[in-house]
């Protein structure tokens, strides 16, 4: 019986050492707060990542909206321009001769020229 005691001592010393000062329910100063900074690095890192995510959204829509804005001017430019054109072929197909009034002919043909 005795070697058996011995030995049960011999483990209790050996944990002790290990342990320190520290019980089994105790943790090392600072853990927790460890804890605390790495549940918060990563809420701040997750947060970011959604925040970047959303702003690559809005970029997409603003480039969207900005080249639909560009191409309806472009469209409205080319409306203008078709209807000038039509104007103008409107004057140069005109007959001259079946206008009675001489001060209209003479103003259509000025613009035909």
């Amino acid at each position: 019986m005795v070697p058996s005691s011995n030995l049960l001592s011999f483990s209790i010393h050996l944990n002790e050492d290990i342990a320190g000062d520290y019980t089994s329910s105790d943790r090392p100063l600072g853990v927790k707060k460890a804890k605390l900074k790495k549940k918060l690095d990563e809420s701040f890192s997750s947060a970011l990542k959604c925040l970047h995510a959303d702003n690559e959204k809005l970029v997409e829509s603003l480039v969207n909206a900005t080249a639909e804005r560009e191409k309806g001017k472009l469209m409205k430019s080319r409306a203008l321009d078709l209807k000038e054109f039509k104007e103008e072929n409107k004057i140069l197909l005109l007959d001259l001769n079946s206008i009675s009034d001489p001060i209209a002919r003479e103003t259509f043909c000025q613009e035909k020229i």
